[in-house]
Order: structure tokens, then sequence, then C-alpha cells
């Protein structure tokens, strides 16, 4: 038989755990463990500390407990042990910066417990472990809802929660309080839908209702409820269902809201007087838009077709807009419209040249008007557009001609005195080579550089009076293929041997208003400008004659100056194009004013006297111009009607 256990027997102590065991398991936790006397010197210091901090435990053992602890926390941690000495078998947690033994300090969690009493441990038991990480964490979330709170703020967006089970909807607050909820006591549904004004209480029911049949989890929806002082506020409400029962129905519902009275009221106020500014938009010949930011479409009115020769469905949107507006112009019409938005601007005003369904370019001058949300994001423009080719037209022909007002009669009156003391040198100079005789000798060789250099100046006085369109408007006619030709035959020996002259002139006399010595200086100009633009390489000079009819769009927009000399209407072209290197952008600008030159030894008086007999003759210089391609100019003269005056 099976012997039974004696009670002596059953009253045997558990097997002692060894102390290489205990050692075995305080190395394998998380924390490390130490014993602190009430002197606040380490007793004890279990094997992880090395793992924790660092430190090597025989060599703390007996060391000040508080000396690695991070000055700003020394205080408090003192406090806390004293606090602990003072409660037998208390209990104490602190966080405290504790230095490694590479000099760096952490965040530890300690707990601490007073075992004094106990005579088998006598010391404050600790331990503690390193939180760094958590403390980062919760560091940066705290950051995130201290920013998020003042995104709140900034933005006025306030959160709300519905408590479905126990029929409890609370406000939390972005500012003021917006509704005439109490915050703290909450309120009920049916509370909740008598602020709610009378109008939108059916829209803003059904749109839970359908929450609660489950169609939707989420929903919006603007609506009136009325603030702690009596008034209407417009918000903005965003829900979402976050928790359902079994049955299906919403348990919690949370959202947020934004007052949004500002944007609704500037609507009405829009809305109220589309209708007029439509009418006066449509009596100034100007197309109408608006263009909303959900779609990103814009609505025209009948004016695009009127204006611009566009039907409305031909420009959706501003992509399509923008492939229309001048090369020239887009990239600072871009700007302009970023800047606008990102300063939050209201009203917007640009001008730009837009290209007409006929190919032509118009000058647009353009107003809008943005209607923003609270952040301040364009969510709809209402604006005009306005042909103002004609206007503008006017205002560049007045700068223009102010400009050239002042220079011409500068010119002229400088022209005027240089001829007059050219005369008197080239007449003194006659009278003294008659009194020398026929002898020849260094009199007669300096006499003669007296008369080429008067007659060099005199050539530049020409050009001055030329500059400053001297002489009554041209009456005379001419043709331009026999300018062309009586031009090209003088340069044409000047030119290298590596340069074609070509000539292509229209089949028919091109007949025009016009005299024709001074036309003719104008072509031999532009030709010798080509002639030095070559500058000796392989290349070719084109003249060609035709016959173009203008518009006051095309004068505008193409470049023709002088601005307003030129009349709509038929026009004798002459072009001179070459194949040199062409004009760079910031010089183009600037290749008519006089003495401007970029040749060394120019005068800076051909182009400008171009211009000015161009002026003269009631015509129109165009110059078209790509670096490394070459240069074209275009001179446009009214066409006469008859032949060409003959001797």
């Amino acid at each position: 038989m099976r012997r039974r256990a004696t009670a002596s027997e059953l009253r045997q102590p558990e097997p002692a755990i060894g102390r290489e065991t205990l050692l075995a398991v305080l190395a394998e936790v998380h924390e490390a463990i130490a014993l602190i006397g009430p002197d606040g010197r380490f007793r004890y210091l279990g094997p992880t500390l090395v793992r924790v901090l660092g430190w090597d435990p025989r060599e703390r053992v007996g060391a000040d407990a508080f000396e690695n602890v991070h000055p700003e926390d020394v205080e408090r941690t003192k406090a806390a042990f004293r606090e602990l000495l003072a409660t037998p078998n208390g209990t104490a947690e602190l966080e405290l910066r504790g230095r490694r033994a590479d000099g760096t300090y952490r965040w530890l969690r300690l707990v601490g417990r007073n075992l004094l009493h106990d005579p088998r441990i006598g010391a404050v038991l600790a331990s503690f472990w390193d939180i760094e990480e958590e403390r980062r964490a919760r560091e940066a979330l705290a950051e995130r809802e201290e920013r998020l709170r003042l995104a709140r703020r900034a933005a006025q967006l306030g959160f709300w929660t519905y408590d479905v089970r126990a029929d409890r909807l609370r406000i939390e607050y972005a500012s003021d309080p917006a509704i005439a909820i109490d915050p703290v006591r909450g309120a009920s549904a049916n509370e909740w839908l008598e602020a709610v004004h009378p109008a939108d209480r059916e829209a803003a029911s059904g749109i839970v209702e359908a929450a609660f049949r489950g169609d939707i989890d989420t929903y919006a929806c603007e609506v009136r409820v009325r603030d702690r002082s009596g008034d209407w506020r417009w918000l903005s409400i965003h829900a979402s269902v976050v928790s359902r029962g079994r049955s299906g129905l919403p348990r919690l519902i949370v959202g947020t809201y934004q007052d949004v009275t500002t944007r609704r009221r500037a609507e009405e106020q829009l809305r109220e007087s589309e209708e007029r500014y439509r009418l006066v938009a449509e009596a100034q010949f100007a197309a109408v838009y608006e263009w909303t930011a959900d779609d990103g479409r814009i609505a025209w009115s009948s004016g695009l077709t009127e204006v611009f020769g566009y039907r409305p469905e031909e420009v959706p949107d501003w992509p399509t807009w923008f492939v229309h507006v001048h090369p020239d112009d887009a990239e600072a019409l871009r700007a302009s419209l970023r800047k606008f938005h990102a300063e939050r601007g209201i009203i917007w005003r640009g001008e730009y040249r837009y290209r007409h369904a006929d190919g032509t370019y118009r000058f647009a001058r353009e107003r809008a008007y943005a209607i923003r949300n609270e952040e301040g994001r364009a969510v709809r423009m209402v604006g005009a557009i306005a042909d103002a080719t004609a206007e503008y037209v006017a205002r560049e022909a007045e700068l223009e001609r102010r400009k050239f007002e002042s220079l011409t009669v500068m010119a002229a009156g400088i022209a005027h005195d240089f001829n007059n003391l050219l005369t008197a040198i080239l007449g003194n100079a006659s009278i003294a080579r008659a009194a020398l005789g026929g002898t020849s000798g260094e009199a007669v060789q300096a006499l003669g550089d007296i008369e080429a250099a008067a007659r060099r100046a005199a050539a530049l006085v020409r050009q001055m009076l030329d500059f400053a369109g001297a002489g009554e408007p041209a009456q005379g006619r001419c043709d331009l293929n026999a300018v062309a030709q009586e031009a090209a035959a003088i340069v044409r020996g000047t030119m290298e041997g590596n340069v074609r002259l070509v000539l292509e002139l229209a089949a028919e006399p091109v007949v025009v208003r016009g005299e024709e010595q001074a036309l003719s200086r104008v072509v031999v100009n532009l030709l010798s400008n080509a002639r030095e633009a070559l500058a000796g390489a392989r290349g070719r000079v084109t003249v060609r004659t035709t016959v173009a009819d203008l518009s006051e769009e095309q004068l505008a927009a193409e470049g023709w100056v002088p601005a307003g000399a030129a009349r709509p209407g038929r026009f004798g072209i002459v072009e001179v194009e070459d194949t040199g290197p062409g004009i760079r952008a910031e010089t183009l600008g600037r290749i008519f004013d006089p003495f401007f030159s970029t040749k060394f030894a120019g005068r800076g008086l051909g182009l400008a006297s171009v211009l000015g007999i161009v002026r003269r003759h009631n015509g129109g210089v165009r110059v078209r111009s790509t670096v490394g391609v070459g240069t074209c100019f275009t001179v446009a003269i009214p066409l006469a009607e008859g032949g060409p005056e003959r001797a």
C-alpha cells in the first residue's frame, strides 16, 4: 500500500532559490533594481543597470543616489524621497532625467517603495526604466494637439459629439460660442433642432435621418442657427457616424462646424447684384463670366462671342482660356493671378493681349471679384473682360506722340543750327579753294578734308531732319518696286561676295503716297543694317514688296510703330529680311530710339530717321527677330490711287 504523508512532512519548506538563479532572473527583467538606504546612498544595484544607464552596478554601490540626476530634477526627486521615507510601506512614482555613463541624459520612470521596516531589506526598493521614446511620443502628440488647437482657432473650427443613446449633443467651441447651447450641459436633438432656422430644419433633420437609416456614414450641410444674441448665423456642418450598434443604428456621431456667415452674406449680396452687373456689362460690350472652384468651369455671357468671337462652350475653363493669351503676356498674367490668390485679394484687375477667333490679337481689360471661404481660398470668381484695343491704341499713340514731340523739336532745332553752320563752312571752303586757284599742296588737301567732313555732317543733319519728320506730310506717289530696285542697286556694291541680295517684288506696281527719295533712304538704311548684321558671314538679304490690308486691331497688337501714325486700310509693304544673328529682346525695344546704337562707330540715328520718315508718310514699321535665325523689318505705307508720278 501507498504510504500517506505525515503532517510534519507536509510542512516541509519549498526548496530555496539559489543566488545564481536569482541574479539570472534579475538580469532578464526590463527595469533596473536598486536598494537605497535612508542616507540616500545605493546599497545594492541589479545587473540590468548597465543596460538601462550603462553603469557597472559594482562601481555604483555606496554612491550618492542623486548625483546622476539631472540638476533640474534633483530637488523634486529628493523631496519625493523624503516624503517616501516618512511613509512606511508607502510608494512613490515620478519621471526624471538620469545621466548615462556616456554623459547623456535619458528620461526614466522610477517607482519606489519604503521597505525600511522590513528587517530582511531595511531600504527603499526602487525600480526604474528608460522612457525616452515614450516621452518623445507624448511630446510629439502634445505638439500635434497644440497645433490642432491653434489651427482650429485660426480656422474658427468647432467640434461636436452626439451620444445617440443618451440623446446628448456636446459642443467644443472654437472661440466665442456660436450657438445658444451650453458646452457643459449640452443639448438634446430636439433642443438642437429648435435652434436651427425653421427653413433649414427639414434639410438638417433629413440628413440625420438618412444616417440613422444607414444610407450614409458621413454628411455635410449648411444651416442657419440662432446664436446667444438671437441673430442667425450660417454654419457649415460636417459629420461622421463613428459607431453603430448591433441593430445598425448610430451610437456615436462626431463632427465639426465652421461659421460661414460672412461668406454666405457675400454670396447673397453678389446674387442680388449679378443681374444688374450683367446688364451693365452687356451694355458696355464685355464678356461676363462666373468661375467656380468645385468643378473649375466657367459660365460665360453672350458677350464672349461678341467681344472675342468664341462660343461659351469653346472656352470652358481657364487652361483653355490661357491657350489664346499672347505668349509674351501669359507668364506675367499667371504671376499676377498667383500673387492675387496668395495675398487672398478680393478685386483683381489686369490687361493683356488675347487672340480673337479670327486670329488677330486684341487688348483685353479684365476686372474680377473673388469670393473666398473662411480659409481664404477662392471658391468663386465673377468678372468682366472688355475689348480695350481702341483705348490702348489711343493711349500708346499719345505717349508715343509726346515722346517724339519733345525729341523731334530738339532734333529739328539742332539740325537747322548745324545746317547754317555747315553752309558757312562749305561756302568759305569754296571761296578759299577759288582763291588758291589751280594750285596744289597741303592747303588744297586740307580744304578737301574740310569739305568731305562737312558733307558727312550734312548727311547726319539730313538724318536728324528725317527723324524729326521735317516738312509737310508726303503728298507724291511712287512705286515701292522701283524704290526697292534703286536701293538695292545702291547697296549691292558694298556687300561681301558671300552675301546674296535677293529681290522678291510684287508682280504689279505697288503705288503708295510718298516721296521716292525719302522712302529710298528708308530701304537703303535697312539694307545697310542687314549688311552690317551679317558682318562678312555667308548669308542672304531679301527685299520683298506686296500689298496688305491692316485693321486697327492688327496695327495695335502686332507691334507697329510709331503707335497711332497709321490708320486702318490698304498698305504697300516693303520688307528687308536677313539671316544674321538676330536682335536680343532687351535691345529690340530700343532700336528706334535716337542716338541708341550697338555699333562702336554708330550714331544711333539710322533707324530713328527711318521712323521719322515713316511717321511723315502716315505709315508704320514692324520688326520681328529671332536670335540665331535673323531679323525682318516691315515698312507699311498707305496705298495711293493711280500710278506713280513720272518725270
